[in-house]
C-alpha cells in the first residue's frame, strides 16, 4: 500500500483524514514538523499532505513552507501536496513554487483529495519508471548507438558489426519490441 504522511497541527483533521485514506493507503500522521521528520527518518513515503499552517507560528505559512523545501531537499521521492484553510491564490503560488506537487482548500472534499492523491501517485509512478529505464539504459551495453540486452538484440548488433566493412546491402527483419 502507498504510504501517505498527513502533516497537521489539528488532530480533528488528522482524524478524518486517517478515517478517509486508511483503507487504501498507510496513513502516518505527525501535528508538527518535527515529529513528520521522525517519521520520514524511520520509512519512505509516498505522499504528504502538508497544512501550511503550523507550529511554532500556526498564522503564518512560512513553516508548512519550509517543511515542503525541507522534503523537497531530503526527500525527493515524496510528493508534497499541500492543504490550508487560506484561499488565497498567493499561498498557493508559493507552496508550488516551494516544491508543492498539488494543493487544494480545506474543508477538504473528500472526492477532490482522492483524485488528487490517484495524480500523485500516477506521477510518482511515471517518475520511478522513468529513473529505472534511464540506469537501464545506462547500464545496457551499446553497439554504434543500440541498446538491448537480449540474446536476439546481441546477435542483430553481431550481424551488423560484421555486415558493416562490406557494400553488401542488408535489411533486418523481425518483430519489434
Amino acid at each position: 500500500m502507498p504510504v501517505v504522511l498527513l502533516l497537521d497541527d489539528d488532530s480533528a483533521v488528522r482524524k478524518q483524514l486517517y478515517w478517509a485514506l486508511c483503507d487504501d493507503f498507510d496513513v502516518l500522521e505527525a501535528g508538527d514538523p518535527a515529529r513528520a521528520r521522525t517519521l520520514l527518518s524511520e520509512q519512505p513515503v509516498d505522499v504528504a499532505l502538508i497544512d501550511l499552517r503550523l507550529p511554532p507560528d500556526p498564522h503564518s505559512s512560512r513553516a508548512g513552507l519550509e517543511f515542503v523545501r525541507h522534503l523537497r531537499e531530503h526527500h525527493p521521492a515524496t510528493l508534497p501536496i499541500v492543504m490550508t484553510g487560506d484561499d488565497d491564490t498567493r499561498t498557493a503560488l508559493d507552496a508550488v513554487r516551494a516544491g508543492a506537487a498539488d494543493f487544494f482548500v480545506k474543508p477538504v472534499d473528500l472526492a477532490v483529495l482522492q483524485v488528487v492523491l490517484g495524480r500523485a501517485l500516477k506521477v510518482q509512478s511515471l517518475e520511478r519508471e522513468n529513473e529505472r529505464l534511464r540506469q537501464a539504459a545506462s547500464e545496457a551495453p551499446t553497439s554504434d548507438g543500440m541498446l538491448g540486452q537480449s540474446p536476439a538484440m546481441r546477435e542483430v548488433a553481431s550481424l551488423i558489426e560484421r555486415m558493416a566493412p562490406t557494400d553488401a546491402t542488408v535489411l533486418v527483419t523481425g518483430e519489434s519490441g
